[in-house]
């Protein structure tokens, strides 16, 4: 991940699932790793890296398993 204050690329653990042919986003600070698979089977996870904790977390799996895909996530502040 990158350590903006200091413009520079560190390692994080790894996800609770090894997997390839994931969907990656960021949003709010966490990083975000969607469905993927192992060659074999498609997944439906979704862990969510959160730098505070140092760690991945489980998050509520997507309703069908996917693989190959492209995944955007929109941040909106509304503002009085």
């Amino acid at each position: 991940m990158l350590q903006s204050e200091h413009n520079e690329w560190a390692s994080c653990p790894s996800m609770l699932r090894e997997k390839g042919s994931l969907a990656g986003a960021t949003l709010n600070g966490k990083i975000y790793a969607i469905g993927g698979g192992d060659g074999v089977k498609c997944f439906s996870d979704v862990e969510m890296f959160d730098p505070a904790q140092g760690g991945w977390i489980n998050n509520q799996s997507m309703l069908q398993t996917v693989t190959l895909i492209i995944f955007c996530m929109l941040s909106m502040f509304l503002s009085k």
